[in-house]
């Protein structure tokens, strides 16, 4: 936007400035939000509470698509995302939670070997139609690698969306490896939803059908859900 271009009346960019913050606080896992308007389509800050739990790369992702599809033009550290507790949160916690190896030297290994394991960096999702696209950055040590799932936009299409995505991600992260997903679906257990499915998991003569489940949190959406749960089948398969 022209540094000439006139900015908005005072009350124009406040109402703009809250129905962002709204539309924000509408994404799973965000408790609060706050934006701040420097013109017409220029956003200068986004603050964001985020719930405990919640994947703060996912969020500031999820946040930029909102914003981009707005048409509201913002650099990326504009976003920033805070934990809903006072306590600091180190960056790795960005990141769901996974499975972890066991700590270094408890099998005599040295700490690299933790970098066998795939941490899930980022995940967006873009509806068009009847279909949704989900699309899963993996970190593997300092490599990232992304995959992409499509299926019809219903509970159950995007949490295979979401696994798709991960097990395509997975399949190009790990050498000598193919996944695939037999099926995946959304069940009731001790009062909370879970995606559960079933993984196949090829490597050389070796095949093996895995599984994983993950529960739907109102800080988790359910392609996140499904990503997750995909990453826990093949977790223990990828480790060995």
């Amino acid at each position: 936007m022209s540094p000439d271009a006139p900015a908005p009346p005072e009350e124009d960019r406040d109402a703009a400035a809250s129905r962002l913050a709204r539309e924000l606080e509408a994404l799973p896992g965000v408790r609060a939000a706050r934006v701040r308007l420097g013109g017409e389509r220029e956003v200068t800050e986004v603050r964001i509470r985020a719930a405990i739990g919640a994947a703060h790369a996912i969020l500031a992702n999820a946040a930029g698509h909102v914003l981009r599809h707005g048409g509201y033009d913002f650099a990326p550290e504009a976003i920033r995302v805070a934990a809903e507790t006072a306590a600091p949160t180190p960056p790795e916690s960005a990141s769901p939670a996974l499975p972890h190896p066991r700590p270094p030297g408890a099998n005599g290994r040295p700490a690299a070997a933790r970098s066998r394991y795939l941490v899930l960096s980022d995940l967006s999702v873009v509806r068009s139609g009847p279909r949704v696209t989900c699309t899963v950055r993996l970190r593997r040590g300092e490599a990232l690698f992304e995959g992409s799932g499509e299926e019809l936009d219903s509970e159950p299409g995007r949490a295979r969306a979401g696994a798709r995505a991960a097990l395509n991600a997975a399949s190009a992260a790990v050498e000598g490896m193919a996944f695939g997903l037999e099926g995946a679906t959304t069940v009731e257990l001790f009062g909370r939803r879970h995606v559960a499915l079933s993984v196949e998991a090829v490597a050389g003569r070796r095949v093996a059908t895995l599984s994983g489940m993950v529960a739907v949190e109102p800080v988790r959406s359910i392609e996140e859900a499904g990503a997750l749960a995909a990453l826990r089948a093949i977790d223990r398969w990828i480790a060995w």
